[in-house]
């Protein structure tokens, strides 16, 4: 009888729940402000930052690239200047050597590798490889400089290439780049180069020599 009596009276009480204050309805508002505006800054710099990731503003606009011809000599051939082009294979800008056929260096997303290519019919195709990093979700084919890099042999089995070298080759924000006998010199709004000085040629210097 007693609970009977304390659950009617505990159904007839009733309680009173206050409203939130007009202040405190404007701290909300501009806490979710503050919260909006936080998140779109947020995104926006996240999006200049991959869009200038994927158009190439951080990348070194030349860079210079050498490969061991011990297992296939015609690479040795295809060893010096690559300039940063316009055209972008899985998301990643590519540099090319200059040459009419000449070779390319790309990404080839479906194996997740920076790969040295040629062309065949001025179509360019980073997936077919002349010699390919490991494998590198980079967007900077330098980063593959100290990791190990392959090629395919007479027999077609892939095989560690024995040795190569990449390296930046912009000159204009690195003292005395060019060495002693060359300048560095600026091609329109980002490229540069280093001209040597009159009876010089290479480039840069430990590759200047004396013309003879």
């Amino acid at each position: 009888r007693t609970l009977k009596k304390d659950a009617k009276k505990l159904s007839n009480t009733f309680y009173h729940v206050s409203h939130l204050s007009t202040e405190s309805r404007t701290a909300s508002i501009v806490t979710l402000a503050y919260f909006v505006v936080l998140l779109t800054v947020m995104f926006t710099t996240w999006g200049v930052i991959f869009w200038n990731q994927v158009s190439g503003k951080y990348l070194c606009h030349t860079i210079f690239a050498q490969f061991g011809d011990e297992v296939v000599p015609m690479l040795g051939a295809f060893s010096g200047l690559f300039c940063l082009h316009s055209q972008s294979f899985g998301g990643r800008m590519s540099y090319r050597d200059g040459r009419d056929g000449g070779a390319l260096l790309a990404y080839c997303l479906e194996q997740k590798r920076w790969t040295l290519s040629l062309t065949t019919d001025n179509v360019y195709d980073p997936c077919t490889w002349i010699a390919a990093s490991d494998e590198s979700k980079d967007f900077d084919v330098l980063t593959t400089a100290t990791s190990q890099w392959i090629v395919r042999n007479a027999k077609m089995r892939i095989v560690p290439l024995s040795q190569h070298f990449l390296a930046c080759h912009d000159c204009l924000y690195v003292d005395n780049f060019c060495g002693e006998y060359g300048t560095c010199i600026k091609i329109g709004d980002e490229d540069d180069t280093c001209e040597c000085d009159p009876g010089y040629f290479g480039l840069r210097w430990l590759r200047v020599y004396r013309a003879l």
